[in-house]
């Protein structure tokens, strides 16, 4: 009887331990008994916060501009493939986790930010542009062969290049006809 009343005692709390009174009542400390404890070096909740820690240290720096956030998403996607072929450790697991977390914060920030909208708005000015110029490019061409045509510099080509060309031909002989006739005209009426 007298083991049950010192076992079922809660006084034993208050007692000094071998680490000190302190230890067990700091409100400071706040205790709840819930630390997973994973070996001598320290806690596993630690140990985990720290692995979590490190890898929101590593893409703090990375840019979330609608310019480059693709860049940090694809970084960080190939991050993840690797933390995934890696042997399965408790590091390797935290890692994976917070990673992924961070990848889904990336994604979520270019959803926001409008950022695919913004890239199919620039393609689709940049093929405008690109068409506008095209374009361009072309009528300035069509009207250069149509003025050197016009001219007689350069040959036509296709089924109507001869009939094109005896025109031409009727034309100039046509033409030094007609002149020929007027100077006979002239010399006629002067006699």
């Amino acid at each position: 009887m007298a083991i049950d009343m010192i076992e079922n005692n809660e006084l034993g709390v208050f007692t000094e331990g071998r680490l000190g009174l302190k230890q067990f009542t700091d409100e400071n400390r706040n205790y709840t008994g819930s630390e997973d404890f994973y070996n001598l070096f320290g806690s596993r909740n630690k140990k985990k916060s720290t692995f979590r820690e490190q890898v929101r240290a590593k893409y703090d720096s990375y840019p979330t501009e609608c310019a480059n956030i693709q860049t940090s998403i694809d970084a960080i996607s190939n991050d993840v493939a690797t933390l995934l072929k890696q042997k399965s450790t408790l590091e390797q697991r935290e890692k994976l986790d917070e990673t992924n977390k961070v990848l889904g914060e990336y994604k979520n920030k270019q959803i926001l930010q409008g950022c695919e909208a913004l890239k199919e708005a620039e393609k689709q000015e940049k093929e405008r542009a690109s068409t506008l110029e095209t374009l361009t490019k072309l009528s300035d061409v069509s009207v250069g062969k149509a003025e050197a045509e016009l001219k007689g510099l350069v040959p036509t080509e296709g089924e109507g290049a001869d009939f094109v060309n005896k025109n031409k031909n009727l034309l100039i002989y046509g033409g030094i006809g007609v002149v020929g006739l007027v100077i006979i005209a002239l010399i006629l009426r002067r006699r």
